[in-house]
């Protein structure tokens, strides 16, 4: 990781703002001109990943997330940009960073319910729990990506 935070630094990548600390999910509109049937296609997780191998993708066309939520409730996430190439041969296309969003209490952590869905219309991810809900977004044209919390009753982010 400290690896990745030189070459990052090197590189002179620009900074990605994250928005975090919304007291309600953030609403962006995203123009309705989807095909048909499209929400068919959106895809739902169940069940909580093991690593960043059970992850789910979101992306812009220029910044992508990798998303996962863990067993501990912690929900975490790479960012990727598709200028973060490294100088070598291989032209290794890297991720920029890793971000954990640990919320207490946590909604997702325990026996219920959990979901975790990617809503193509919308272009974000929906996490659910038992007492609340995280959208993660990438919405385009924009360099950042908004993390909002819904629950019900008192919490810290860390």
């Amino acid at each position: 990781m400290a690896k990745l935070r030189y070459l990052a630094t090197r590189a002179g990548l620009l900074a990605i703002a994250l928005v975090f600390l919304f007291p309600q999910s953030v609403s962006i509109a995203i123009a309705k001109a989807s095909p048909p049937g499209l929400d068919d296609c959106n895809v739902r997780f169940t069940v909580r990943a093991q690593d960043s191998r059970g992850s789910m993708p979101l992306g812009n066309g220029d910044i992508g997330l990798n998303v996962w939520t863990e067993k501990n409730g912690d929900v975490l996430f790479y960012i990727g940009k598709t200028d973060a190439w490294l100088d070598n041969r291989a032209m290794d296309l890297v991720k920029v960073g890793r971000v954990r969003v640990a919320l207490s209490p946590s909604p997702f952590a325990g026996a219920g319910r959990f979901a975790q869905t990617l809503n193509l219309r919308e272009g974000e991810i929906l996490i659910e729990g038992v007492n609340g809900s995280l959208v993660l977004q990438t919405p385009p044209n924009l360099m950042h990506t908004g993390v909002g919390r819904d629950t019900v009753g008192p919490g810290s982010y860390d």
